[in-house]
């Protein structure tokens, strides 16, 4: 009994070991594949890049950080486009890949200084994914500090990403600016109301 016991245990021991050995590669093969996906898609994505968009920084390459996977066949992508002394700018591509060959597509993004009039553009400065609530954010600075600019916050939905929230900030810190730009009047009031540095112009409200 004893020796028939030790002689089970031993072949358990060694099965578990083999079991997790064969784990680790299942677990590493598809690591491995997902990376290769991820490479072809870029590369994809970089060509399709180099032919439509008209920009001043030459990307020789495309990694996972440039990107954002959104559900199991869509995945957003993003290029830089132009560089400038204190902040860039990337364009973004839609990539579908539901069908055997992936589909590539410009993204545009809605913008607006005030919260009524909206615009279009299909490039954001200073821009960050956030993986985890699927959002874009860009920060665009009119000068160097900082103290003038807009920012914008975008979603994704299963029909494309919206503006969540635009803040907007048209006068720097420069003296006697206010008095003499009834814009900046305007924008310093709110500054001073809502205790912003950008005062927020548009909010979404799904009501």
């Amino acid at each position: 009994m004893k020796l028939l016991g030790y002689y089970s245990g031993g072949v358990g021991s060694r099965g578990s070991k083999l079991l997790a050995v064969l784990m680790s590669v299942f677990m590493l093969s598809n690591i491995v594949a997902a990376q290769n996906q991820d490479e072809k898609l870029l590369a994809q994505v970089l060509a399709y890049h180099n032919k439509h968009a008209d920009c001043d920084y030459k990307n020789e390459e495309l990694t996972s950080d440039d990107m954002m996977v959104l559900d199991k066949s869509t995945t957003v992508a993003m290029v830089l486009c132009l560089t400038g002394a204190y902040q860039g700018s990337a364009v973004f591509y839609m990539v579908d890949t539901s069908d055997a060959e992936a589909s590539v597509w410009t993204l545009n993004f809605a913008t607006t200084q005030d919260g009524k009039m909206f615009g279009a553009t299909d490039s954001l400065t200073s821009p960050e994914f956030n993986p985890a609530t699927k959002t874009i954010s860009s920060f665009y600075k009119s000068r160097g500090i900082g103290d003038c600019g807009a920012t914008a916050v975008y979603k994704w939905s299963a029909s494309g990403f919206y503006l969540v929230e635009a803040s907007y900030m048209p006068c720097c810190s420069q003296p006697g600016e206010a008095e003499e730009n009834a814009q900046c009047k305007v924008f310093l009031e709110k500054q001073r109301e809502s205790d912003e540095e950008y005062p927020t112009v548009y909010r979404y409200n799904k009501n």
